[in-house]
């Protein structure tokens, strides 16, 4: 994950999401938006091939960053 020259969060690849028990690598990113209060939006599929939807304000969950660290999105 890292930050864009306008201050918003990006998801990457290599970046892994931990939702409900499931924790899974980020491989190629379909769609994202972040919002400050709601966190990640953002469909994409994970490295071993399976499409998902994770909407960070409804099914919780965070973002562990390629280079280190937790980080909740908001």
């Amino acid at each position: 994950m890292r930050t864009n020259a306008n201050g918003t969060k990006i998801l990457e690849p290599g970046d892994q999401i931990s939702c409900q028990g499931i924790t899974c690598t980020v491989a190629t990113i379909a769609y994202q938006e972040y919002w400050e209060e709601d966190g990640f939006r953002t469909e994409f599929t994970d490295t071993a091939g399976n499409y998902r939807s994770w909407k960070q304000n409804m099914d919780g969950g965070y973002v562990i960053a390629k280079n280190g660290g937790n980080e909740d999105g908001r």
